[in-house]
């Protein structure tokens, strides 16, 4: 193996049916068509944003053994930011994972986050220089919520024009392009001003629950979670799940053990940003 030839190719028309294929065999869980959808949906994503291939293949002696879907973004108050989205090395090859992972992340100024890490890729990213934000996630049930929380003096108004107006251009485009990824988003109206919110639609056991995978500030979001209680169950959700510190106070909710959110380069911690990742293309 020593002789081998490595070769690391972008994601694209050439390889589209290989990478989904190899997908597909790390994760067998999801339906038929799943991944071709995702690798559609990303790679349209990522043409349309000018952020290049959407991952990509990797191949030993011609043989394609490896696959990273990454879902890129531009920031515009801070750096470019890749997501680890998806990675399957197959068995046999298992040992040039890290160089794969390393090639992808190499870029000193860009962060790298993955969101939904396995047990061994957690290990791995942090030999590779990632670090944990957290590991703890919180389920909020809304109905205690809402009858409870009426006094912050925060509203949560559905996207209009009007809720539109007070944000930026870039707020603008993340909500408008996440609700078509059938996200729910929000502004959020408080005394410190107006700032977007997205939710991603999932279930657990066959009942709908929603995600909180962007807020700009954590803090703020848990000072106004009566108002967004009331604005979810207005759209029939229930329960709502978002990353906590593990040693955070949880108010009319409980902890739970999720998957580690890591991080390699300059992250904002006060913030939950899981937007343009996997949570909403994926309804993960």
């Amino acid at each position: 193996m020593g002789g081998a030839s490595i070769i690391f190719s972008p994601i694209g028309e050439g390889n589209f049916a290989i990478a989904a294929a190899l997908l597909k065999e790390g994760f067998p869980r999801h339906q038929d068509g799943f991944w071709a959808r995702t690798l559609q949906a990303v790679s349209d994503y990522s043409k349309a944003s000018e952020l290049g291939a959407p991952g990509h293949v990797m191949s030993v002696d011609g043989e394609p053994v490896g696959v990273l879907l990454t879902i890129g973004r531009r920031t515009f108050n801070g750096p470019k930011v890749v997501n680890l989205s998806s990675w399957y090395v197959r068995p046999k090859y298992r040992w040039l994972a890290p160089r794969m992972l390393m090639r992808a992340t190499s870029e000193p100024a860009t962060t790298y986050t993955d969101l939904t890490a396995s047990e061994e890729a957690a290990k791995l990213n942090t030999l590779l220089g990632f670090r944990t934000i957290t590991d703890t996630v919180a389920y909020l049930f809304l109905p205690w919520i809402a009858l409870s929380n009426f006094r912050s003096g925060a509203h949560v108004a559905p996207v209009s024009a009007r809720s539109l107006a007070g944000l930026d251009e870039a707020d603008r485009a993340m909500l408008e392009f996440h609700a078509q990824l059938d996200c729910i988003c929000a502004v959020l109206e408080d005394g410190a001003g107006v700032t977007p919110l997205i939710f991603s639609r999932t279930s657990r056991r066959g009942g709908p629950f929603a995600r909180l995978i962007y807020a700009r500030d954590r803090s703020a979001a848990q000072a106004a979670r009566g108002a967004i209680a009331r604005f979810l169950i207005g759209r029939g959700v229930f329960l709502l799940c978002l990353f906590v510190n593990r040693d955070e106070a949880v108010p009319s909710g409980w902890l739970g053990r999720g998957a580690p959110v890591q991080v390699k380069g300059e992250w904002h911690d006060g913030r939950i940003d899981a937007a343009y990742s996997e949570l909403a293309f994926m309804g993960l």
